[in-house]
């Protein structure tokens, strides 16, 4: 059993930082809401059961159960999460209502999701198995409009319904409801909101945890810890609450709890955590730490640790940091360590720098990225042509973005915007383009967009993609045969024009209808 792993209190001080405090729903923060995996997990239900005591010294025993629909199965740790934006932006609303309106959109903003169709239809699933969860509680779950846990055995819904717009075939419908979505709380849920039984949450710290027993241990252990410094566990009845197997012996149920435990003391929210015997049983005390650290500063907590062990006066080896590079771009240890010996830190680190730009820029000229590696070390190599840092690409595709976004803003609405990543997102992944044909297919979108009705931009050309072009043809991807068909009866001219303006060169256009692979 580990859990010796402790933050060093001088610099684990609360840092100054903006924060996106939401909410959280104490009785799902208490009892086991989803598995701790995203697929895999066999079980039909999550069970808990465990005793607790009253305000006047009874024990009595609680029960409270997570069943899955029988074709989506239980809620996954990823709709833990979900969970969370929803109920972030119920608060967001001012918890004004059981339907609340949203987009997928507003969900990926608040988990930091990359935005992109996968996304998207992650979140739809989500909503699949959150709508079709059932949670039954006896003794457990806490109505805090009348003060009393319910006795009876009660079972409740998370949320009645989902509606989504872009999903939406009945136009009608869509233009009636007004809204890119909304989702319906359950009534019991709801009355939980509304009587105050919820709780501030951090959801910076939250989403940035990276293990799902962090993020799930942080959650019961911020509710447990709000007004007191220690708390203690059994250790049995812990692992019951996070989900978890259930096991014959503490020091798996300990080996399973690790990472979540170390990642907590590592960003600060945790001081300390240890293993207490009391009787025949096994314990954990847990301390609350001294402050929480942003990622990039805990990072910094852990790594010094690592060093003391090896380094006395507490600063970070040069070696150790270039053999670790090396080490990450594909280089064994054994040549890692001989270069690092025989070669400069900064020579090294410039060719690990021209090695990222030739991927970056020219993938297919780098065929064994290691091999290369070493041979640029060894032959210092020169830089490549037209070189730039990492920085500097950064920079650059900043201002692409910006650009790309306020050309965006100006011609669409907020809800058209949120909509799922385009059919042309589609194709870029089937056929691979290149950042150089993506580039070329948003300039020429650019080009037609401000010089076209925004009724023909957007039914005809906004769904095109340009997938090869050479000195005299450029070959553009559409959606069907009516397209195609349209598109060379009245907008081929107009497209021709368009990409010989930007190409500074005559260039010919051929459609095709874009296929995909099953």
């Amino acid at each position: 059993m580990s859990l010796q792993l402790t933050t060093d209190n001088r610099r684990n001080q609360a840092i100054q930082r903006p924060e996106r405090i939401g909410k959280d729903e104490m009785n799902f923060a208490e009892f086991p809401f989803a598995s701790l995996r995203n697929r895999g997990d066999k079980r039909k239900a999550l069970v808990y059961k465990g005793w607790a005591t009253d305000a006047h010294g009874n024990r009595y025993e609680q029960e409270w159960i997570t069943q899955g629909g029988s074709l989506v199965g239980i809620p996954t740790e990823f709709d833990e999460r979900v969970f969370i934006a929803l109920v972030a932006i119920s608060d967001q609303q001012d918890f004004q209502d059981r339907r609340v309106e949203l987009s997928l959109y507003q969900i990926i903003k608040i988990m930091g999701l990359t935005h992109n169709n996968r996304s998207y239809q992650y979140i739809e699933n989500s909503l699949e198995r959150l709508l079709a969860a059932t949670f039954t509680s006896k003794q457990a779950f806490w109505d805090h409009g009348r003060q009393e846990r319910i006795t009876t055995v009660k079972g409740f819904h998370l949320i009645d319904g989902y509606w989504l717009r872009y999903k939406e075939v009945n136009r009608e419908i869509a233009e009636e409801e007004g809204v890119p979505g909304y989702i319906l709380w359950s009534e019991v849920v709801w009355n939980s909101f509304r009587a105050g039984f919820i709780k501030n949450l951090d959801l910076d710290f939250f989403f940035s945890l990276q293990s799902p027993v962090a993020r799930r241990l942080y959650r019961f252990l911020d509710k447990k810890m709000h007004y007191q410094d220690q708390y203690e566990i059994d250790i049995f009845d812990l692992g019951a609450r996070m989900a978890l197997t259930r096991y014959a012996y503490p020091s798996k149920v300990i080996e399973k709890l690790q990472p979540g435990i170390d990642e907590l003391i590592i960003r600060g929210f945790l001081g300390s955590a240890e293993v207490v015997k009391f009787k025949k049983y096994t314990r954990l005390r847990f301390t609350k730490g001294a402050g929480i650290l942003p990622v990039l500063e805990a990072a910094e907590v852990h790594h010094s640790e690592e060093e003391k062990e090896n380094n006395s006066s507490g600063e970070k080896d040069p070696k150790r940091e270039v053999v670790d590079a090396l080490l990450e771009c594909g280089i064994s240890e054994k040549v890692a360590d001989r270069l690092s010996n025989r070669y400069s830190r900064e020579r090294i680190l410039e060719k690990i720098e021209f090695l990222e730009f030739m991927q970056a820029t020219n993938p297919k000229a780098v065929k064994r990225p290691s091999g290369w590696l070493r041979r640029a070390i060894e032959e210092n190599y020169a830089s490549p042509d037209n070189f730039t840092t990492s920085e500097q690409r950064a920079a650059e595709q900043d201002a692409k973005n910006k650009k790309r976004q306020a050309l965006r803003d100006r011609f669409f609405t907020e809800e058209e915007r949120e909509r799922p990543p385009s059919w042309i997102d589609q194709v870029y992944e089937e056929v691979g383009a290149s950042e150089e044909l993506q580039e070329l297919t948003d300039s020429l979108q650019q080009y037609l967009m401000v010089r076209m009705s925004k009724a023909v931009y957007e039914m005809h050309l906004s769904r095109i993609a340009i997938t090869s072009i050479d000195d005299t043809t450029a070959v553009i991807a559409v959606p069907n045969r009516v397209n195609l068909e349209w598109l060379d009866a009245r907008l081929k001219p107009q497209v021709e024009q368009a990409l010989t303006q930007i190409m500074g060169y005559e260039i010919a256009v051929q459609f095709r209808v874009q296929e995909f692979k099953d």
